[in-house]
């Protein structure tokens, strides 16, 4: 399933001339207009707003030159902070490059009776913090308040032209307008792409003549400007993966540059040419064939020949987890290198996987290195080779005619599990003709929970526990136990999810077998708060397992619903009464399901004599739900936590 929309834009030349380039960029054009409106009739809870905002990028000689400019309303103290700016300059070590800020213009426009009054930015109030690989300008503007609309307008100078400036039409705030014009010389070829939902309001391109010269040769440009307006503001909300999937925005991919002498250097590769490039990568493909030299005599300890192939795979794979300790680090390139993280029995994600990989080789088995991103870092580009878009490495085995992904980074991995950052999208198979494969969950957040108690007349309850955990929900189950220091700690944090709860007798099982689910069993007493004498008991049936709220709080949402493996929730619990008090209310059972089988909730109440049997269950069959359906997944949500708020009423007779 799509979870995100990649358009490529490709050019068509419309008319010829000079009058078609974006010229000056604005200043100075705040309007009394401006200052009184008070409120943005679209969005109306905005705080603050863009009014205009326009950019323009050209290839001067041998650097890009990209220049800003924005227009913004404050509308309430919480947009205050769109008067901050913090600008990024790229810069190169090895180059001893750097990118440039120049000609900052910014000022703050407030109406003062019926005047308007304008606060210029001093140029000493710009700071710089720097490092490494980039330098950070930092910069407030003067005298905000309420209802001052602020202009901010400035140009970098930047000899890296691979990295074309992209484009943001969506940002926090809604914007009125916003546009971008790219002037770009013919014998620069660009892959230039539009991801997100909105749509242009322009999309036009002209050819300048003769507008780009360079040691001595000359080229027409290309001019294009794109537009949007009344974009809204993005909203992040809970169950996404990274925000660059989905933001409207446009993004350059410099192909191949052609001399004027004739030659053409291709920029982006392809997957071919990016596949022989890896296997001779220091950090990658010879990386694996050192760490097979490494591994190769600790493997060939562990295995036996009369093994079966997926008992070699998960001998191995367990070698693996216990011998490196994972430093943290999201890697797709090895980074302290095949002996070092050998020695040190550490390394970054992969360092770890790529040793997988030779060690999986080692023992004879059909395993190859897949690159991959990561859930926050954003969807890799499909449609070209771009390695940035990969920062993760996993391996992956094939066993009769089954594929297995597999990641050692933690040691509560199952064999064929993948940590739920690696849930996101597709992979990139490196074989000897590399090709896409889907990155599917194998498992399923899973929880079923069983509760047996017991009411006595003061409304106290005692009873018993047993929770079964699998899959994604007991990986998280075993890392909270690991992470205690102790059995009494844990218990302790059990304790507080009730008020006042009681626990005794408790015990684990299957917590270091791992392809199992894993048990918690216990004994709990929870002490009475209904006032002495008192003839009516209330019961909440939702004592241990609930949602408590609807985390798909908008009420539109233009991007999928991703969970990044599918649900199932069951609880069933039995409770036995008095006989001295009956049944005054009840909740009603409650059946809702999803369009096309993607899922269901249930709930129901039997009463047997003085017993109750309770129920219910939740059940999302895909981990990705698409916008259209989001609308049937926010109400199902919506009627299940009303549900939660019910409540069983017991009387004395």
């Amino acid at each position: 399933m799509k979870q995100n929309l990649i358009v490529l834009l490709y050019l068509t030349i419309s008319c010829y001339g000079w009058s078609q380039q974006r010229t000056e960029l604005p200043f100075g054009e705040v309007k009394q207009t401006d200052l009184i409106s008070k409120s943005y009739a679209l969005d109306t809870g905005a705080n603050a707003i863009v009014l205009n905002e326009i950019g323009n990028a050209y290839i001067s000689e041998e650097n890009l030159i990209y220049e800003y400019y924005v227009k913004i309303k404050i509308l309430s103290q919480k947009g205050f902070g769109q008067a901050d700016f913090l600008i990024l300059l790229n810069k190169s070590k090895e180059r001893k490059v750097s990118e440039t800020l120049y000609s900052i213009r910014a000022s703050t426009y407030n109406l003062k009776g019926i005047e308007t009054v304008e606060s210029r930015m001093e140029s000493s109030n710009v700071f710089t913090e720097k490092n490494e690989e980039y330098d950070l300008k930092k910069f407030t503007l003067p005298d905000i308040h309420e209802g001052s609309v602020i202009e901010v307008k400035y140009a970098i100078e930047s000899p890296f032209i691979f990295n074309f400036h992209t484009w943001e039409f969506q940002s926090d705030i809604p914007k009125i307008h916003s546009e971008y014009w790219a002037r770009i010389p013919a014998n620069y070829v660009y892959n230039v792409a539009l991801r997100g939902y909105l749509k242009l309001t322009k999309n036009e391109s002209f050819i300048v003549k003769d507008c780009f010269s360079n040691g001595g040769g000359k080229s027409d440009c290309s001019q294009l400007h794109y537009a949007m307006d009344n974009v809204p503001a993005f909203k992040e909300d809970d169950y996404m993966t990274a925000k660059t999937n989905f933001l409207s925005a446009l993004y350059f991919e410099l192909s191949e540059i052609q001399q004027f002498d004739g030659r053409v250097n291709k920029i982006t590769k392809e997957w071919r040419d990016v596949d022989a490039e890896l296997r001779k990568e220091e950090k990658f493909g010879l990386q694996i064939k050192k760490a097979s030299d490494l591994l190769e005599e600790d493997v060939k300890k562990s295995i036996t020949p009369d093994q079966d192939e997926l008992a070699k795979a998960k001998i191995v794979f367990d070698l693996i987890k216990g011998r490196y300790l994972w430093n943290g680090n999201n890697r797709m390139f090895g980074e302290l290198g095949a002996k070092q993280s050998f020695e040190s029995r550490k390394g970054s994600s992969a360092d770890i996987n790529l040793a997988l990989v030779a060690a999986l080789q080692v023992a004879g088995l059909n395993a190859y290195p897949v690159l991959l991103s990561t859930r926050d870092h954003g969807l890799p580009i499909e449609l070209y080779p771009v390695i940035s878009g990969f920062n993760y490495v996993v391996a992956y085995v094939e066993i009769k005619g089954i594929t297995y992904l597999l990641d050692a980074t933690n040691v509560h991995h199952p064999f064929g599990f993948l940590p739920m950052r690696c849930l996101n999208g597709k992979g990139r198979l490196m074989t000897k003709v590399s090709s896409w494969i889907e990155i599917k969950p194998q498992d399923k957040q899973k929880t079923v929970t069983t509760l047996d108690l017991t009411m006595k007349e003061d409304g106290s309850l005692s009873g018993k526990l047993s929770i079964s955990y699998l899959g994604y929900d007991a990986f998280a189950r075993r890392s909270l136990i690991f992470s205690a220091t102790d059995k009494d700690e844990y218990v302790k944090k059990l304790e507080t999810k009730v008020r006042d709860i009681e626990v005794s007798n408790y015990r684990v099982e299957n917590l270091e077998n791992l392809e199992s689910p894993l048990m918690e069993k216990t004994e709990l007493k929870i002490p009475s708060d209904v006032q002495p004498g008192a003839n009516t008991i209330y019961f909440d049936p939702f004592i241990f397992e609930k949602w408590g709220e609807n985390r798909l709080k908008s009420s539109e949402r233009s991007y999928p619903v991703d969970f990044g493996a599918p649900i199932e929730h069951t609880s069933i619990l039995t409770l036995n009464f008095p006989s001295t008090f009956e049944v005054d209310e009840l909740p009603k059972s409650v059946a809702l399901a999803l369009p096309q089988g993607g899922g269901r909730y249930v709930f129901s109440v039997t009463q047997l004599g003085n017993k109750l049997v309770i129920t219910g269950g939740l059940t999302l069959t895909r981990a990705v739900y698409n916008s259209s359906e989001y609308h049937y997944l926010r109400e199902l949500f919506t009627r299940m936590v009303q549900i939660e708020h019910s409540q069983i009423v017991f009387k004395k007779k």
